[in-house]
């Protein structure tokens, strides 16, 4: 077989597989694939904990100095709400990282399914 037809036959699998499967889909696992909703809920639990988390931070150091006696806007809510998101997110990230690699105890037939 020529280099020539190796190519060939490559580009020809690759265009194959682009019409079976559209975007991003066919880079997931099939268990991933199972459980889209709950991964996407996760990280945005994740993302959204953090984003609570930095504005918290920085209405405790820098907002809070700009008034006297203590007054001013309170960074904790935003702690609490860090917390909320934070938590039950980074447990399902985990806890699926852990599934995909297949440490013991851990099985994705265990984490929580969104059905419509």
């Amino acid at each position: 077989m020529k280099k020539s037809d190796s190519l060939q036959n490559l580009f020809e699998s690759e265009e194959e597989s682009e019409d079976d499967d559209s975007g991003l889909r066919k880079f997931f696992h099939p268990k991933l694939r199972k459980h889209w909703k709950t991964i996407m809920v996760a990280a945005l639990l994740l993302v959204s904990g953090m984003t609570f988390l930095i504005f918290g931070l920085l209405i405790e150091t820098t907002l809070r100095q700009n008034y006297k006696d203590g007054e001013g806007p309170n960074g904790y809510i935003f702690f609490l709400c860090a917390g909320v998101c934070l938590v039950p997110g980074a447990y399902h990230i985990i806890y699926i990282m852990r599934a995909m690699k297949g440490h013991k105890g851990y099985k994705m037939e265990d984490v929580t399914m969104f059905h419509e």
